[in-house]
């Protein structure tokens, strides 16, 4: 049986080694190199092609997550092979092996008869040589349910085009390497050949030599292969954390420190300070012929792990509407009475440290600089998020006001909002308008929103946010 944990090791080993400058993520110029070495032919639209099949998030990066979670996909066209070289990847010749064993008869389809008759000894192996972890499988125990979720066309018998379907979508879920998912097939096909061999001899009356003893040792080998292709729970998901880190550091700069940030840069900078709360008005009063500008994020250098000091990126407008960006810093042993001072040339760090973020803690970072500890009404936050469009869509924007404002307004009792439609629609805006108004609303609680409305959240990036609001 493959080295699985083995392989899990190389392939942690291959993603550091393509992580050129260890920023705990692959850009694109560094798959570049990479391909350009493998392969001279590989050109920016097979790297392009290749980034946006890995890079699941979209934020221009790959992390490990995405890392894992490529070469572990059966769609992948192309994917890391055993020996560590990168190449062409066909699931569909890696499972045509298993298909013909379950394909008893050769008609070139499963008959429902073929699969449960399949099934039932992939179960039975499990029962057999339980795993003392109890590590459950995708397989589904009524044979019927799954006969008629593989056979789409309901003609009564699965096709090879329909078992491919099904076995991408059980080993995914599993997360098995690309790698030596083909082995894996080949070593179970082998074995559920080797039983049903001995079954039809014992069958005949032929005497088999060792025969009980060969199927035992099969049946162990298909339960090992079963529990390992069919997993419940993703085997690469477990390994995620072998070179994550966390990418949002304690200690954080709190209320007292941000608020040292904004006297800071606004006496130094010669700027009045746009933010989503109050302090907008606040800061606007200072001087009418003072520059405009704004804190746009506060995060952690992540050239050091764990970060030394916390990074500000402040954007200033001069009076022909140009912006001009300045980096501020804080050491975070000092936190929470630190003092900012300016870096001459901290824009290149600051750029690559905020690209290792996920898009989410990057817009995180960004509401944090425009409320730094307080909460934001709903104007407020609206505000906030049309200063971060690269970050987020117009869209979905507008669909966090609707959702926003549909909360309100189920919020309302029935019998209020009766009372309200008797009126007119009007009345009903101005008590919506009202309620909007008592809505305060934290960054956290913004991300899970935008979330629940399908902004990409890796799972490891709640726990961050979660750290950051100790």
């Amino acid at each position: 049986m493959p080295d699985v944990e083995g392989q899990f090791d190389k392939v942690r080993a291959i993603f550091q080694k393509w992580d050129e400058d260890g920023g705990g993520t692959i850009e694109k110029e560094e798959l570049g190199h990479v391909l350009l070495m493998l392969s001279p032919m590989w050109g920016d639209t097979e790297v392009n092609q290749l980034m946006a099949q890995i890079d699941t998030s979209g934020d221009g990066h790959i992390d490990y997550a995405e890392f894992l979670a490529w070469i572990c996909d059966p769609k992948a066209t192309f994917t890391l092979h055993k020996d560590g070289w990168f190449g062409n990847f066909d699931f569909t010749s890696c499972v045509k092996p298993l298909f013909e064993v379950f394909d008893k008869d050769d008609s070139g389809f499963i008959s429902f008869q073929e699969l449960r008759e399949c099934l039932a000894i992939l179960h039975s192996s499990l029962s057999l040589h339980p795993c003392s972890k109890g590590t459950g499988v995708h397989l589904a125990e009524c044979f019927e349910e799954e006969f008629a979720s593989m056979d789409s066309d309901g003609d009564e018998r699965v096709t090879f085009a329909e078992f491919v379907k099904w076995q991408v979508k059980v080993i995914q879920k599993a997360g098995v390497p690309n790698s030596i998912a083909h082995e894996l097939v080949d070593e179970l096909a082998m074995a559920l050949k080797v039983i049903f061999d001995i079954d039809a001899l014992t069958q005949s009356g032929a005497e088999v030599s060792g025969g009980l003893q060969a199927l035992q040792d099969r049946i162990q080998e298909v339960a090992s292969k079963t529990r390992v292709l069919y997993s419940r729970d993703s085997i690469a998901q477990s390994h995620v954390g072998d070179v994550e880190k966390s990418l949002w550091e304690k200690p954080i700069p709190g209320d007292a420190a941000m608020s040292r940030l904004f006297r800071t840069v606004a006496t130094e900078l010669g700027i009045n300070l746009t933010t989503g709360t109050a302090q907008k008005g606040k800061q606007r009063r200072q001087s009418r012929q003072a520059l405009n500008g704004q804190v746009q994020y506060c995060i952690p250098d992540n050239h050091q792990h764990p970060a030394n000091q916390w990074l500000a990126q402040v954007a200033r407008t001069t009076h022909d509407g140009k912006e001009e960006l300045f980096i501020y810093a804080t050491p975070s042993s000092q936190l929470p009475n630190a003092e900012w001072q300016q870096l001459d040339h901290g824009l290149a760090v600051f750029t690559a440290s905020l690209h290792m973020l996920p898009a989410a803690l990057q817009l995180f970072a960004h509401l944090r600089c425009q409320m730094f500890g307080q909460k934001f009404s709903f104007s407020s936050a609206e505000s906030a998020l049309k200063t971060a469009p690269s970050l987020l869509s117009e869209d979905l924007q507008s669909r966090f006001g609707n959702y926003v404002r549909a909360c309100v307004k189920t919020s309302i009792s029935e019998s209020t909002l009766q009372e309200l439609q008797q009126l007119g629609q009007k009345a009903v805006d101005e008590e919506v308008a009202a309620q909007l108004s008592k809505v305060e609303i934290t960054p956290r609680s913004i991300i899970l929103m935008l979330w629940e409305l399908g902004m990409p959240v890796p799972d490891t990036v709640w726990k961050q946010l979660d750290d950051s609001t100790d």
